[in-house]
């Protein structure tokens, strides 16, 4: 039996969410692929370069293919340390991406959905919990109606979508957790 987008979701949505990230869509349904299906083997970029930017003491002294091979083989150890940490990422549409969107469909697919994204968050966030936009069309919709409602955006910056864009991802998610005081380094022991 495959396990939908909501119910691998619902799995890892902590009670109390430390920090919400928010991304574009699920991908397109025939992918075979999402941030919480736990046997992805290929693609999966957004959680395998989340992961790297928030938990990088996991990786020390290992290559990029072992990094690779360590968070697809653990991808259930990493999910529920994401889970523990009060991480959840949500999507700004429910409605899965088509493959290889332009950014004008993008906007038509997510542009609508806000006001479901804005009923989804109400119940699971408070206004000072910190939240991350991940890519430019998301940032672009959903920030100013989501600051319009106080609540507290890390970036009013675009963090691009990591695909091609790893080095630039990890350093806008990395100055976000700093701002909020989450980067792992920056927690008490």
């Amino acid at each position: 039996m495959e396990i939908t987008f909501e119910e691998a979701q619902e799995k890892y949505r902590p009670e109390k969410i430390t920090c919400l990230f928010i991304a574009e869509a699920p991908p397109a349904e025939d992918s075979k692929r999402f941030f919480y299906f736990e046997n992805v083997s290929k693609g999966d970029t957004l959680y395998l370069e989340t992961m790297k930017s928030l938990f990088p003491s996991d990786f020390v002294a290992l290559n990029k293919k072992q990094i690779t091979n360590k968070l697809r083989t653990e991808k259930k150890y990493f999910l529920a340390k994401f889970y523990s940490n009060g991480f959840y990422l949500d999507d700004a549409s429910k409605m899965p991406m088509p493959h290889k969107p332009t950014q004008s469909q993008k906007r038509s697919i997510i542009r609508p959905e806000l006001p479901g994204l804005m009923k989804r968050l109400h119940p699971h966030i408070k206004l000072k919990t910190p939240i991350i936009l991940i890519a430019s069309v998301v940032h672009e919709i959903c920030y100013a109606p989501l600051k319009d409602l106080d609540l507290y955006i890390l970036n009013d910056f675009s963090i691009p979508f990591p695909i091609g864009f790893q080095d630039e991802y990890k350093s806008g998610i990395t100055v976000c957790l700093k701002k909020a005081g989450l980067y792992p380094s920056d927690k008490p022991k």
